[in-house]
């Protein structure tokens, strides 16, 4: 057994990839947003078999509800929260985001390292 630590973060999904050899984990974390913090996401690649991170995408990524990789493991579906960061109330949770902006998915074509 081994045991993996995305730092930071609460992990809301993982996805291993075809060959089993990769696995995909999806989080939400807080961030600084101007005098406050808003919920921002993160999807990390590791290494089953050495337990290593391999690869990070946080860029302008909003909170991480699903992942999915594609039967030849050569691209991955990121589901979000929301297309924007979510803003964090003072009282405790978050704004509910409108109607037409409450979800988006994100297609990644995955490049192999050399």
């Amino acid at each position: 057994m081994k045991t993996f630590e995305h730092k930071g973060a609460s992990i809301r999904c993982i996805a291993f990839a075809p060959d089993g050899k990769t696995f995909a984990t999806g989080s939400w974390t807080r961030r600084k947003a101007g005098d406050g913090e808003e919920l921002a996401g993160e999807v990390k690649f590791w290494d089953v078999a050495t337990g290593k991170e391999t690869q990070t995408l946080r860029e302008k990524l909003a909170p991480v509800t699903s992942l999915a990789f594609s039967p030849d493991g050569k691209t991955l579906a990121v589901g979000l929260l929301h297309k924007d960061n979510v803003k964090l109330k003072n009282e405790g949770g978050f704004e509910v985001p409108p109607e037409d902006q409450s979800g988006v998915v994100v297609i990644c074509e995955l490049k192999k390292k050399r």
